[in-house]
């Protein structure tokens, strides 16, 4: 089943903050949109997981429900303005002022309650530094033993190194550690 996540609001602020959460935590396509009216385009996918952010509390969520394709699920959860720092699920109600934490583990929950498989982002911060620096110069396209002279350590710790690196990202292409790198600002495309 494709999962997809929309958030919903006039702000961009908001679309962005919670867009940038999800991204950081999770491989799950987001989509941004200003009005329930956009909806249209998305409600026949088939075999889709819609988990739906919703920022205006003037929308019926059970007339929003009508029209998508019976063979998805969905979700909403309604975005209050309010920074009282609650939040409160069984109403399927989120404050703005939610933590990238408690993001994380609302979607987590939500993905498990509905029988969905999550795919979590992998951290560049679960690489070592060590690890880091040889990423950054296997993007840039050194080879082992420029990378070793580079770092003053030996060709057989580059190559442990990039199976560390390849074991923690699950990615065993150099054009994948590039891409890897490039998103996750490690280097310049430029």
């Amino acid at each position: 089943m494709v999962k997809k996540i929309i958030i919903i609001s006039k702000s961009e602020i908001i679309k962005r903050g919670i867009s940038s959460m999800v991204r950081n935590s999770f491989n799950i396509d987001v989509s941004l949109v200003s009005s329930v009216d956009e909806l249209r385009k998305f409600k026949r996918l088939e075999d889709t997981f819609f988990l739906i952010f919703l920022d205006n509390a003037n929308v019926d969520i059970n007339s929003l429900t009508l029209d998508f394709n019976k063979s998805s699920k969905l979700e909403i959860i309604s975005l209050c303005n309010d920074l009282s720092g609650s939040t409160n699920l069984k109403n399927n109600t989120v404050c703005l002022d939610i933590t990238k934490k408690q993001m994380s583990d609302l979607i987590s929950g939500v993905l498990r309650n509905n029988n969905i498989p999550e795919d979590r982002v992998v951290e560049v911060s679960s690489l070592s530094e060590r690890e880091t620096g040889v990423l950054r110069l296997v993007a840039k396209g050194l080879s082992n033993k420029e990378i070793g002279e580079t770092l003053f350590i030996s060709m057989h710790t580059v190559i442990s190194h990039r199976k560390n690196i390849t074991k923690k990202l699950g990615i065993k292409s150099i054009s994948g550690l590039t891409v890897y790198a490039i998103l996750h600002k490690l280097i310049d495309p430029a």
